[in-house]
């Protein structure tokens, strides 16, 4: 059970009173395993850790390529997003966790595009098409 103390009329003084129910059903017990699972694993400041390291690794590879890599340009303009919407929203607003679906696809897709730079650039895994590409027989 909760209470809540709201603050009305125009000099605060009056406080209202409201009384909320604590609802304990089954729907609401798996909601709130979910969301806590949920904060668990990607509210955490690992994701924010790999996101940079997508963002050094990425412009790493456009420094020593001269800006010719297209997935390495792709993986900094996706891991930039979250920095520069930060940026962006702190110059204008006040600081506050704010929800952004652009900015949770940064957050996550740069990390998860993260082993295509691996594989082409540090173990040097070139993509190929196969011979019926190259030389079409019909």
């Amino acid at each position: 059970n909760v209470y809540l103390f709201l603050p009305t009329g125009s000099d605060n003084m009056t406080t209202e009173i409201l009384y909320v129910k604590d609802v304990n059903s089954p729907l609401m017990r798996a909601s709130t395993t979910y969301q806590r699972y949920h904060h668990m694993i990607f509210r955490n400041s690992l994701w924010v850790a790999v996101n940079f390291a997508a963002l050094g690794v990425g412009i790493l590879i456009l420094w020593r390529r001269r800006l010719r890599d297209r997935e390495a340009f792709i993986i900094v303009a996706l891991s930039a997003a979250p920095l520069l919407s930060a940026i962006v929203t702190s110059a204008v607003t006040t600081a506050m966790v704010r929800y952004s679906y652009p900015t949770e696809i940064g957050n996550y897709l740069g990390a998860a595009l993260l082993p295509i730079l691996w594989r082409y650039h540090f173990l040097n895994i070139k993509n190929t098409p196969p011979a019926s590409i190259i030389n079409p027989t019909i």
